[in-house]
């Protein structure tokens, strides 16, 4: 189900970007079914929101090969975007990585993914780095984004107390 979830999503924000065969050329080497259900049951924090019984979006972080808090991915059906449920899955991460002592969030996300980007801008994420990013024989501009972890999930934290009282 989390494999689905990436591939709608993918092939949602990334249409305009990649070409679809190469999206899947993509999802099949990074979603491989025995890695991500590894990888669930793993030490890096990884959550997955679901609804009667359906998965419908998740998130996974960790530390990259620097040692820096990185937030590897997180995806919803696009008929979860806007709900706040992928505010909800990055404040767990990202309260595991604070907890863990990391200061910075880093992230990547297309530069031409305006769902992605607002996203992140949205959550006060700010641009350190672009790069270009390669997907077979296609290509794209990627963008690295950082923000402090705290200011992930405290915010979440007080509306989900303004929430539920």
């Amino acid at each position: 189900m989390i494999v689905n979830v990436a591939r709608e999503a993918w092939h949602a924000a990334h249409a305009d970007l990649l070409p679809a065969d190469e999206i899947d050329r993509t999802l099949d080497q990074w979603y491989d079914a025995d890695d991500v259900r590894e990888q669930t049951r793993g030490s890096d924090p990884f959550y997955v929101a679901a609804d009667a019984n359906e998965v419908v979006g998740f998130a996974h972080g960790g530390a990259d090969d620097e040692g820096r808090a990185t937030l590897h991915r997180i995806y919803a059906r696009k008929v979860f975007w806007g709900t706040g449920l992928g505010s909800r899955l990055l404040a767990a991460v990202a309260a595991d990585l604070a907890e863990a002592g990391h200061g910075d969030l880093r992230a990547a996300v297309l530069a031409g993914n305006e769902v992605g980007r607002a996203f992140y801008d949205a959550r006060g994420f700010e641009e350190v780095e672009r790069r270009t990013a390669r997907f077979g024989e296609a290509s794209a501009e990627e963008v690295v984004v950082t923000a402090p972890l705290r200011t992930l999930f405290e915010g979440e934290r007080e509306s989900t107390s303004t929430r539920s009282a």
